[in-house]
């Protein structure tokens, strides 16, 4: 398996040659296929060890509970106690974060716009 790597990797680099000799121009070109050409492995065991860019790796979160949203806020134990922020009302316990509520926001009511038109008895059409 080695011996046909090896191999493979001669008979590329010698199909290559030609190619690289007629199709290169400029530096730029030149440098960028070396570039290109560098990071084939010389050695044949290098395709097989596994790098440590390919590992995976768990992340380490902590997972933690969110806000919930409710009607009406209750304490859930002794160390709960109430908060009032940005027109909402917040329960907030040091102990459990489970605990954590907010209050839902309140929906406009009666916010209509009244004018002249819509006040008067007599339509004027």
């Amino acid at each position: 398996m080695t011996q046909f790597l090896g191999r493979l990797n001669r008979m590329a680099f010698m199909l290559s040659r030609p190619l690289i000799s007629k199709s290169i121009t400029n530096k730029m070109e030149f440098e960028k296929l070396s570039r290109f050409l560098s990071f084939m492995p010389t050695n044949p065991f290098a395709i097989t060890q596994p790098t440590p860019l390919l590992q995976s790796s768990t992340p380490m979160v902590q997972q933690s509970c969110g806000m919930k949203v409710k009607g009406k806020l209750r304490r859930r134990c002794k160390d709960c106690y109430f908060v009032w922020r940005e027109e909402r009302l917040y329960v907030m316990c040091k102990t459990h974060g489970r605990h954590k509520q907010m209050s839902m926001k309140k929906k406009p009511h009666n916010t209509w716009t009244l004018t002249t038109a819509s006040q008067s008895k007599v339509r004027p059409w």
